[in-house]
C-alpha cells in the first residue's frame, strides 16, 4: 500500500535532528515518520517543530531497527529513514523465504539466536520466557547457521584455542612478548591421533616454529582472563560453535555487536545456566555461584537437551505485531534475493508426471 502510493518523503541530510529544534526538515520527519506509523496522527502540531510526540516516535523507529534508542536523528537514524520502501519489500520478501526454510517444529522449550538482531530469546510453549543481547562473528568470520542439541554447560571453562586463531594471533603475540603465554595463563600441548600431553617447549621455539602444519595446541585456563568468562554451553556441532559468557560486558552496550571469532557470546549467562537446570533441585543459583567460586572447571549435563536455533533474519514481526529491520551485516540479503528472483527451470513433461 505504501509503496503503491508512491513510498515515503525522504528526510533531507543535515545537521543531526533533536527535541526542541525548529526548521523545515523536522517537518520532513515527521511526514516521514507519519507514513509508517511511529509518529501517531495525532501528534501534528507545529509541524517544523520537534516536540516530545515527534521525540517517542523517533525511539519507536529507532527500535524497530535496531539502533541507539536516544531520540536524535544522527547519520545512522537518517541512512534507515531513507531506505527506499521497495528495497523494505525486497527484505520482507528475502526473510519470508527464510522463515520457511526454518525447522516446522523447532520444540516445545528452545533457544534462538537471530544473528542480525544481535539477540537471543527463549521459548517455552510458544512464549517467549527470556531474552538478551548477544556477540556474534565478525562479517570475516561469520557465526553459521545451523540447529542443534543443547546437551551440558560447563562453568569455568578452559579454552581451545582454534589452530586458525593459534597461528594468525597467538604465535604473532608470543613474538611480541614471550612471556605472553604465562602471563595469559596458556598450557601448550602437543597434538596427536588419539592423544593429547603438555608440550616442553619455550615461547622462543614457539615463535619461530612455520604457521603451516602447526602441531600445537593452546588451551587457556579458566581465570579472569579466559574470553569465555564463567559458563559455556555446548551444543555439540561440527562448527564448534557455543554460548558463553565474556569478561568483554561493555560491548553489550553497542548497537552492532559483530566482534566475536564466531561462536556466540551471551549478556545474561548465569540467568540462563538457572534457567536450564531447574529441572535439577541441586543446582540453585545459589550453588551455581558457589561452583564457579572455587575456579574449577565443571561438566553439568542438561536435565534434558534443549534445541538451538541460530538465524539469521534482518526482517521479522514481534509478538506485538510490530515490523522490525535490522542492517544486513553479512551481506546475504542480495545473494538470496537473486536466487528467490531466478526463473525456475521449465519441468521436463515426464517429470509432471512423475
Amino acid at each position: 500500500e505504501i509503496a503503491g502510493n508512491r513510498g515515503w518523503p525522504a528526510v533531507s541530510k543535515g545537521r543531526s535532528l533533536k527535541q526542541g529544534m525548529q526548521e523545515a526538515r523536522v517537518a520532513e520527519l515527521r511526514k516521514r515518520l507519519l507514513v509508517t506509523e511511529d509518529l501517531r496522527a495525532e501528534n501534528t502540531k507545529a509541524s517544523d517543530l520537534f516536540d516530545e510526540g515527534l521525540y517517542e516516535a523517533v525511539v519507536r523507529f529507532q527500535k524497530r531497527h535496531g539502533l541507539t534508542t536516544d531520540g536524535v536523528v544522527g547519520t545512522g537514524t537518517l541512512k534507515m529513514l531513507n531506505v527506499p520502501v521497495e528495497e523494505r519489500i525486497r527484505q520482507i520478501e528475502v526473510n519470508l523465504e527464510r522463515l520457511r526454510l526454518t525447522p516446522k517444529d523447532p520444540g516445545s522449550r528452545f533457544i534462538t539466536v537471530n544473528i542480525a538482531s544481535f539477540e537471543l530469546e527463549v521459548s517455552e510453549e510458544g512464549d517467549a520466557v527470556m531474552a538478551m543481547k548477544v556477540i556474534v562473528g565478525k562479517p570475516y568470520m561469520n557465526t553459521p547457521l545451523f540447529s542443534e542439541k543443547m546437551k551440558y554447560i560447563v562453568l569455568n571453562p578452559s579454552w581451545y584455542v582454534p589452530n586458525s586463531i593459534a597461528v594468525k594471533e597467538i604465535l604473532s603475540n608470543i613474538k611480541k612478548d614471550p612471556a605472553y603465554l604465562s602471563n595469559e595463563g596458556f598450557k601448550v600441548y602437543i597434538k596427536g591421533k588419539g592423544y593429547r600431553r603438555e608440550a616442553d617447549i619455550s615461547a622462543a621455539a614457539l615463535a619461530g616454529l612455520p604457521e603451516e602444519n602447526f602441531q600445537y595446541q593452546f588451551v587457556q585456563v579458566p581465570g579472569t582472563k579466559n574470553p569465555l568468562g564463567k559458563v559455556k554451553f555446548v551444543f555439540p556441532n561440527k562448527h564448534n560453535v557455543y554460548l558463553h559468557d565474556t569478561p568483554s560486558k561493555l560491548l553489550f552496550e553497542r548497537s552492532n555487536r559483530a566482534f566475536s571469532h564466531g561462536c556466540i557470546r551471551i549478556e545474561k549467562p548465569l540467568e540462563l545456566a538457572e534457567y536450564l537446570l531447574r529441572g535439577n533441585p541441586s543446582w540453585s543459583r545459589e550453588r551455581l555461584l558457589a561452583a564457579i567460586d572455587t575456579g574449577k572447571e565443571l561438566k553439568i549435563q542438561l536435565p534434558a537437551p534443549v534445541n538451538v536455533h541460530i538465524q539469521y533474519l534482518t526482517s521479522w514481526v514481534d509478538t506485538n505485531n510490530v515490523l522490525h529491520f535490522r542492517k544486513d551485516i553479512y551481506e546475504r540479503d542480495g545473494p538470496s534475493e537473486k536466487t528467490l528472483m531466478k526463473k525456475p527451470t521449465p519441468a521436463h513433461h515426464d517429470d509432471l508426471r512423475q
